[in-house]
């Protein structure tokens, strides 16, 4: 009587790595493509929640072209960590100590 669950339990472990490569192969012909941008020479697209950037150029286009595509991820993040870390002074004096000591840079 005790084979019966063991016999059950091997027969569930063995198959859910069967059922889940067999999923896995189903959901790669469904991917989803959305939301493309373009900015010059650089572009971005989104595949199942995950951001794919391409940028090319000297490095400022590069660093603009950046900043260009993820402008809304950057101030989604800036705004989140604004609120989530308790911190010493306010995010305004942050942001000008910042800009005093690599403006110039």
């Amino acid at each position: 009587m005790k084979k019966i669950p063991c016999i059950i339990v091997i027969v569930i472990l063995f198959s859910t790595p069967l059922l889940s490569s067999i999923l896995a192969e189903e959901n790669d012909t469904d991917l989803k493509t959305i939301g493309s941008e373009q900015y010059e020479s650089g572009y971005r697209y989104n595949i199942q929640g995950w951001i794919y950037l391409h940028i090319e150029g000297e490095p400022y286009d590069r660093g603009y072209q950046h900043g260009y595509l993820l402008a809304d991820e950057i101030v989604d993040l800036i705004q989140r960590w604004n609120h989530i870390f308790p911190q010493k002074w306010s995010w305004k004096e942050q942001k000008w100590s910042a800009k005093r000591l690599f403006w110039d840079k």
